[in-house]
């Protein structure tokens, strides 16, 4: 049985874990965060910023969130990420307002992905707001060291709008963030076989178990069993149950035996072969032989004494010396060989060993 890793199933989750370093960061705006580590719990301490006399509209600076300490496993692809953010504002009036200017993730201390910011006005009463959630990437990819980074956390920014008799403040007394994620589990390959059928043609099967996401399979086959080329490409089939997949592949007129295989490429870039099978073209009867792979030697199953012939798989001849060692066997001797495959034909019967 073979397994590689999904992405995606059913999701999980760490947290609401709340941030253990706060700043105020003034490479944008205007208005300073005060006392930024009060937004570590909802226990009514604030950070605040306020808007000025001498400046009455403009944004503030960056309330910077980090050290979340989150631990999701190396092995998990991570589904969605879900910031809760409780705010409140005080001064406030119709003229008077404070709305979201940036909200945006950090990765590795560095701010990425959508701006989740909203236009709605801040209330008075201070609530939890959310953004994001279980399926939701903020618009880039994230690796579970990432997440577990001290550098992960959140970047937020507000806009204030104020008059000279009323100067709006926007308080933040708790962040906290969700992570979603999933530990891939293995989907099976449950059999694969190549079957030479009628007009040397080849019935390549395999049957799949729990595929929950959109794999891609390639048919390949190859000559010698080293360089492989693709025959077919086919989309995999999303399926919790047993998924059967088939190609027909021909022999060429020259080919005396093909080497068949299937890759699958996961959407992560991921990929994984599944055993190798060997189908010889019926045109050439098959040649018993013994041992294969052959370390020195290799036993012929032959009771007349046959015309033997040894080639590379590129055809090129080799000379070959053989002795009868039983009325129903000849040997052949190997061990002057380079390690690879092999062609020999004994009469009309031919065969492929591997030399070890």
């Amino acid at each position: 049985m073979f397994s590689f890793q999904l992405s995606k199933a059913q999701c999980t989750s760490q947290g609401a874990f709340s941030g253990s370093i706060f700043s105020d960061d003034n490479a944008t705006g205007v208005y300073t965060f005060n006392t930024p580590s009060n937004a570590a719990a909802s226990d009514n301490n604030r950070t605040f910023a306020a808007a000025l006399i001498g400046l009455l509209s403009g944004t503030t600076h960056y309330l910077k969130a980090t050290s979340f300490g989150f631990s999701i496993p190396s092995s998990a692809n991570i589904c969605g990420i879900e910031l809760q953010i409780e705010k409140s504002a005080s001064n406030i009036s119709i003229l008077s307002t404070v709305t979201d200017n940036v909200v945006q993730l950090m990765k590795t201390g560095s701010i990425v992905g959508n701006n989740y910011a909203t236009s709605s006005h801040w209330s008075a009463t201070e609530d939890y707001f959310t953004y994001g959630g279980p399926l939701d990437l903020w618009g880039t990819s994230w690796a579970p060291s990432d997440i577990n980074s001290a550098g992960f956390g959140l970047a937020f920014s507000a806009q204030l709008n104020g008059i000279i008799s009323l100067l709006p403040v926007a308080r933040i007394d708790h962040i906290q963030i969700k992570v979603y994620y999933v530990i891939p589990f293995p989907v099976h390959f449950i059999s694969f076989d190549a079957i030479l059928q009628k007009n040397n043609n080849v019935l390549v099967e395999w049957v799949t178990a729990d595929n929950d996401e959109n794999v891609v399979f390639e048919v390949q086959h190859s000559t010698d069993g080293s360089e492989w080329n693709t025959l077919h490409t086919l989309q995999g089939n999303i399926n919790a149950g047993l998924q059967q997949y088939s190609f027909i592949d021909t022999f060429s007129s020259n080919t005396t035996k093909t080497y068949y295989r299937v890759k699958m490429i996961l959407r992560s870039g991921k990929v994984i072969f599944t055993k190798v099978i060997s189908v010889l073209s019926s045109g050439l009867p098959v040649l018993k032989l013994f041992p294969n792979p052959s370390y020195d030697y290799l036993l012929i199953y032959a009771q007349n004494n046959p015309v033997i012939n040894l080639f590379t798989m590129t055809g090129s001849s080799l000379p070959v010396n053989w002795e009868r060692i039983s009325p129903t066997q000849v040997r052949i001797s190997t061990a002057l060989l380079m390690k690879g495959y092999y062609i020999i034909r004994a009469d009309k019967q031919s065969a492929i060993f591997t030399k070890q």
